[in-house]
């Protein structure tokens, strides 16, 4: 993809981010750009995800410390964690399901 048509493409997407509804023509946008893009904001969330992942671990270590609070977290990170394995498993579907276009 050149320069002019990633301009038409951030443009586009823009326009779609601010109205989810509007039609986008083939000729300015192609199935492979959507698709590429698709991947793109997957791989972010991956990562963004990885980052609350870290998080949650390094909480649930200071969790552990013997302290009067000790603990008091538990049930908390318990399902915190189970939803970040469970998002993890959503994005690796959403993965596959997004074709790969070189």
């Amino acid at each position: 993809m050149n320069k002019d048509q990633f301009k038409i493409l951030s443009e586009t997407l823009e326009g779609i981010s601010s109205n989810p509804y509007s039609e986008v023509s083939e000729e300015v946008i192609t199935e492979a750009d959507i698709d590429a893009e698709k991947l793109e904001i997957l791989n972010g969330m991956e990562k963004m995800l990885s980052q609350i992942d870290q998080g949650s671990f390094r909480l649930s270590t200071l969790d552990r410390i013997d302290s009067s609070g000790a603990y008091d977290l538990n049930d908390q990170l318990t399902t915190l964690d189970e939803v970040i394995e469970k998002l993890y498993a959503v994005i690796r579907r959403a993965k596959q399901i997004v074709p790969i276009n070189d």
